[in-house]
């Protein structure tokens, strides 16, 4: 297109609120991975040379984040947990086909021992959160389940330690990380579900999580994943990445 008909065409957008620019192909894939996609997040940190070496799945549920992960990270070992048994076969399958993997049927909290998980019936939101009171209130099953601290799954060094955890367990972020205080500056990385709102009495918010994890030398680094709440379409839950400040992936403020 003729220069002069350019700057006209460039005018009009500009009137209308509009630009047009040029896609920079110089970038690397992994600078053009879109936000909110979590198989796109492994991979572009594969891609900048991340390795884990060992993988933490908390909530593991039916193992598809693990499957995921282990596409991106096949020689990384992984140790899921997760306490309804009814994902006990896919979760054993998982471990069959992995080199290393284990499974932990537990749910995660600050001390050992036994605690009423509320269960969905749905299998998708489990939680320790409303406790046994809670779970009758609502119709829910209390199903006394084992709960494990993190910090014990890896005590006199039984496992390599994770450069990757995921958290999911329902609003019981905050209960379950006092039990990682061994994870909590070792491990790179940690992709933690957050509520921007309070679905249940006692869970914490999204700037609750990232002060907590900002105390412990951990800020936000990626959003691997977004869901908008039914109720009115606003954005509800997401994954927060958090790197370690002092770690590789946040070494450096740069831009380009």
């Amino acid at each position: 297109m003729p220069s002069r008909l350019k700057r006209l065409a460039r005018a009009a957008l500009a009137r209308a609120g509009l630009a047009v620019g040029r896609v920079d192909r110089s970038l690397a894939p992994a600078q053009r991975r879109s936000v909110g996609d979590t198989r796109a997040f492994l991979e572009g940190l594969a891609a900048r040379g991340f390795d884990p070496g060992a993988v933490l799945d908390v909530g593991a549920h039916r193992g598809a984040w693990s499957r995921m992960a282990r596409a991106v990270f096949p020689g990384a070992r992984f140790v899921l947990v997760e306490p309804l048994r009814e994902h006990a076969p896919e979760l054993e399958r998982f471990c069959a086909e992995t080199l290393g993997a284990e499974r932990v049927t537990a749910a995660a909290g600050s001390a050992p021992g036994e605690r009423a998980l509320a269960v969905d019936p749905e299998g998708g939101g489990s939680s320790l959160l409303p406790g046994a009171a809670g779970a009758a209130a609502a119709g829910l099953e209390a199903r006394t389940v084992p709960v494990v601290t993190l910090d014990s799954l890896y005590a006199g060094g039984a496992r390599p330690l994770p450069g990757l955890v995921k958290l999911d367990v329902e609003g019981n972020e905050l209960d379950a990380l006092a039990g990682a205080s061994t994870l909590l500056g070792t491990a790179e990385l940690f992709v933690i579900e957050a509520a921007l709102f309070r679905y249940r009495p006692g869970q914490p918010t999204l700037a609750e999580l990232i002060a907590f994890m900002a105390e412990r030398g951990y800020l936000p680094y990626d959003f691997p994943w977004f869901l908008r709440r039914p109720y009115d379409g606003a954005l509800g839950l997401c994954d927060v990445a958090f790197a370690r400040t002092s770690g590789r992936l946040r070494a450096t403020d740069r831009w380009f």
